[in-house]
């Protein structure tokens, strides 16, 4: 058993990076942390792959992009 929260309900001042490796969960924990986003804008270090969850890699930088991301990707090594 695990206790699930929003970044965002978390009594937190500063966020500078984040990192997610959720398999296939990336996007809901980007959803929990919009106010954090906005706040902190924090680096985020995403592992998303298309085998956890259809359409993944292109959801989460959809999300991200909307908050004034762009992406870096590193793929095959």
């Amino acid at each position: 058993s695990v206790a699930v929260r929003k970044l965002d309900s978390l009594d937190v001042d500063t966020v500078s990076c984040v990192k997610i490796d959720a398999d296939g969960h990336e996007l809901e924990i980007i959803q929990g942390a919009t106010e954090t986003t906005a706040r902190c804008h924090p680096s985020f270090i995403i592992e998303a792959e298309e085998r956890h969850r259809a359409n993944s890699v292109d959801d989460v930088a959809a999300t991200l992009t909307q908050h004034g991301y762009s992406r870096w990707v590193l793929q095959d090594n």
